[in-house]
């Protein structure tokens, strides 16, 4: 029921992103809405899930703030999995657009 953020602790690592280094929240927390990785250019952050157990045998303390003066890069500040992405269909020929619209009314 938990994530927690990981930053590449090196001279490459954007001082936002090791801010955020090692904090745990829920899974279900709105701050993943704005820093789930990729949070930047060549940024190698990911996000772990932890179980209660886990966060408990390592000793995490879980968050339940928003995250102050750190934000991730501009125009990284959305978690991609929960962005809807719609094809640009206007180059394709007319048949395969017509094929796929078609499939997706069926959806």
């Amino acid at each position: 029921p938990y994530w927690q953020y990981l930053a590449v602790e090196d001279a490459h690592t954007r001082p936002s992103h090791l801010a955020m280094n090692g904090r745990v929240y829920p899974a279900d927390h709105p701050v993943w809405d704005t820093w789930f990785p990729p949070n930047g250019f060549n940024c190698r952050c990911a996000v772990r899930a932890l179980s209660k157990r886990q966060v408990e045998r390592q000793g995490l303390t879980v968050e339940e703030r928003m995250p102050r003066d750190v934000v991730p890069d501009r125009n990284f500040s959305s978690n991609p999995a929960k962005s809807y992405w719609k094809p640009d269909t206007s180059e394709l020929p007319a048949a395969i657009r017509k094929a796929y619209e078609g499939r997706k009314e069926k959806e």
